[in-house]
């Protein structure tokens, strides 16, 4: 196993599905793995050994969306307070990052969390929706698109 690691942050399947696309390509070209990241906020009254969700269940819909991919996947869910601060304590620096985002806009969550791991010394990357215009000849257009997301 390599070193260098890309991180999908997990937000939606959908999201994560196009993130994971993404990170498959720059894996296979620099020889690194890839880690789809879960962070579950646990609220205070719970001690964070005890969170609010099943984690069997979780772990077997991360591994439903990362059997998607044409390569390992390591599943990696953290429990934390806070998603950044438990990124900042649990992901190395060097760590590449990969997050989807299906609404555009300078004031996604999305584009505040990047704004912030960038601050951390992370390198991130958005794997944003692709803009679709409305104008009728579009429906027509999409037929030839050949790679799903």
């Amino acid at each position: 196993m390599t070193g260098f690691e890309v991180g999908v942050l997990f937000s939606s399947p959908s999201e994560t599905l196009r993130a994971l696309k993404i990170a498959q390509s720059m894996a296979a070209e620099l020889d690194a793995r890839i880690s789809l990241i879960y962070v579950q906020v646990v609220p205070y009254p719970l001690p964070l050994d005890r969170p609010p969700v099943d984690v069997d269940i979780l772990s077997q819909r991360l591994r439903s969306i990362a059997d998607h991919a044409r390569m390992p996947i390591e599943i990696r869910i953290f429990f934390g307070r806070d998603v950044l601060d438990t990124l900042k304590h649990t992901l190395d620096p060097e760590t590449v990052l990969i997050t989807g985002s299906e609404r555009p806009g300078w004031l996604s969550s999305e584009q505040r969390m990047i704004k912030r791991l960038l601050k951390q010394g992370h390198s991130v990357i958005l794997a944003e929706q692709p803009k679709v215009s409305n104008h009728p000849l579009m429906g027509k257009l999409r037929a030839f698109r050949t790679s799903p997301v």
